[in-house]
């Protein structure tokens, strides 16, 4: 798992793409892809999605245990991520507390104590009518 990707996805010819609301809706790729154009000043291309147009949609989350703590995931780079928690047991795993619940810790995705879990839940398209 190199990559942590994490939000709303949708499904265009058999490639997964993220959904982006920047200028309406539309799926965004990093690479050049059919039908996608490059907009100035932004990275990446955009393909507009139409207001009536049906695409499977799912929302992409990472969560598992550190030590047993339950956590959220996301990518930190580098081959690292941050783990976040509202468990108390997280000060006792070696969390930094943030907040009153709030607790992260950056860690290698490599250590031995990270469990991931990643879950792809299905969404109705926010742009549909």
């Amino acid at each position: 798992m190199n990559d942590l990707k994490s939000g709303l996805f949708a499904v265009l010819d058999g490639v997964e793409y993220r959904i982006v609301s920047t200028f309406g809706w539309s799926l965004w790729s990093l690479t050049p892809a059919p039908g996608f154009t490059k907009r100035p000043g932004k990275t990446g291309y955009y393909r507009a999605i139409d207001r009536q147009e049906e695409l499977p949609l799912f929302r992409i989350a990472h969560g598992g245990t550190y030590s047993g703590v339950p956590i959220q995931i996301a990518s930190a780079g580098g081959g690292r991520v941050l783990l976040g928690s509202s468990d108390r047991a997280a000060g006792e795993a070696g969390f930094t507390r943030d907040g009153r619940n709030e607790w992260h810790k950056t860690v290698d995705r490599s250590d031995a104590n990270l469990r991931i879990e990643t879950t792809r839940t299905p969404v109705r398209a926010p742009w549909l009518t």
